[in-house]
């Protein structure tokens, strides 16, 4: 009987032996790795709300004017607009233009992408340079960015609208590492507390519709 024959049917090695007896501990260590990412993350989330909190203010500053001169200012904590024919605010009429501005805050650094659904024509602005412009005069469309990467923290972010047929519509999407398509919601959507436009006509609004003064009133 040869040498290698003998040894076909002994037990395993030490080097087996050990890798065998030492999956449990990588098992653990596995499981203490994970739940210190998921600490990680969640501890940074709370630095960033603190931050964000202290820094900037949650929405866009949205700036509004109509071909009348007509102008005003206010909060948009998201951009998702589905105006058809109506104005974008009752201060002002057709047609009109908006203009969006403050910072997009980026939680995890890797390639992005934005995406507009769009009636009407819009220009994207990522950190001081056009990403995106789309002119639509029929029914809405989609139009996106190429990659972007982008790094952990506040970016400058402007998008513009303007209403050039009879509907309007501008609705903010992205892709980015880890998730598929999905609306940019107000917890990534910032502006200087420096610029924020008084509240008074949000105010008188609020309480015009707690008082049902539509009920009576033209509003």
């Amino acid at each position: 009987m040869r040498a290698d024959e003998r040894h076909m049917g002994h037990a395993p090695s030490r080097d087996l032996l050990f890798l065998s007896h030492g999956s449990r501990p990588c098992r653990e260590v596995l499981l203490i790795a994970l739940a210190v990412t998921i600490w990680w993350t969640g501890l940074r989330s709370a630095v960033v709300a603190q931050q964000a909190s202290q820094e900037y203010r949650f929405g866009m500053i949205a700036t509004l004017h109509d071909q009348h001169g007509n102008r005003c200012r206010r909060i948009d904590e998201r951009i998702a607009f589905d105006w058809g024919n109506h104005a974008a605010d009752p201060r002002i009429g057709h047609p009109f233009h908006v203009s969006w501005n403050g910072y997009l805050l980026v939680q995890k650094p890797g390639s992005y992408r934005l995406h507009l659904r769009v009636a009407g024509t819009a220009r994207v602005h990522l950190q001081g340079r056009v990403v995106v412009q789309a002119a639509v005069d029929g029914p809405a469309r989609w139009y996106s960015t190429a990659e972007v990467d982008l790094a952990f923290g506040w970016h400058p972010l402007e998008v513009e609208f303007e209403k050039t047929g009879a509907d309007a519509q501008i609705k903010l999407f992205w892709t980015g590492p880890g998730f598929s398509l999905e609306p940019v919601t107000p917890r990534y959507l910032f502006h200087d507390p420096k610029r924020t436009p008084p509240p008074a006509f949000e105010r008188g609004k609020q309480l015009a519709s707690a008082l049902r003064c539509a009920a009576c009133h033209l509003i």
